[in-house]
């Protein structure tokens, strides 16, 4: 019990208990299930209320008086550039109100919590890449004992093979891959190769979208640092 186990039984084993202890366990399974739910339903109503509220009402008032300034005539001296920088406040206010509804929505939250269900141990992840790529001029320096990722499981790994593999249709030299996390604690998968690869892959796209994650690159004396950045609250 004290390593993990939720319940035991003896030799010689009454049938008709064991039965009824796993009939049991299903049971409370099934309620922590529904509860677990219950609680991700509520969760996903309070951040889809009160939260665009809380950002919405300053905002309403931002969309109120740009819209107001555009429009208002302020006599023959009035400087053009005032009216214009009050539309382009106008428009942005507009589009970020139209983000928060989309992102604030409750069955995108929910589906987000979905989607990052899986864990994804990055140790095991980065020895099946060394498999994979094994035959391939690709050098895997990871040496750091890493963290577990919470993500979509199947997107996160196809999305990192596939870059791989485009690195090497495009005939890129001396790829070096390291996965490590920055002074914040996120997480760096760094692919350093000499290619004028610039192309993000759709999947990879696809999967810093889900994941909040962005890409960049650094150019040093002709070799590529195409670096993905995951946040650290998707570590565990």
């Amino acid at each position: 019990m004290d390593l993990g186990a939720d319940e035991y039984v003896v030799k010689p084993i009454d049938f008709e208990v064991l039965l009824s202890m796993i009939n049991s366990k299903i049971a409370k399974s099934e309620f922590n299930k529904q509860e677990t739910v219950k609680k991700l339903d509520q969760f996903c109503n309070q951040v889809s209320h009160l939260l665009p509220n809380e950002i919405k009402e300053p905002l309403d008032s931002i969309i109120k008086y740009s819209a107001t300034l555009k429009k208002e005539t302020f006599g023959a001296f009035i400087e053009p550039k005032y009216v214009t920088l009050a539309s382009r406040i106008y428009i942005s206010a507009l589009k970020l109100n139209a983000q928060i509804s989309k992102t604030f929505n409750k069955e995108t939250i929910k589906k987000e919590v979905d989607n990052l269900k899986d864990i994804i141990d990055l140790n095991d992840f980065n020895k099946e890449l060394v498999t994979i790529f094994s035959n391939q001029p690709i050098d895997f320096v990871c040496k750091a004992t890493l963290p577990s990722l919470q993500g979509n499981l199947n997107q996160f790994k196809n999305a990192i093979i596939d870059y791989l593999t485009q690195q090497l249709k495009a005939e890129a030299r001396d790829i070096v891959f390291d996965i490590f996390l920055d002074y914040e604690k996120n997480l760096i998968i760094s692919v350093a190769s000499y290619t004028a690869l610039p192309i993000i892959s759709d999947s990879l796209e696809s999967m810093l979208l889900l994941h909040s994650g962005k890409f960049s690159t650094i150019d040093d004396d002709g070799k590529t640092h195409h670096l993905i950045t995951l946040p650290n609250y998707l570590l565990k």
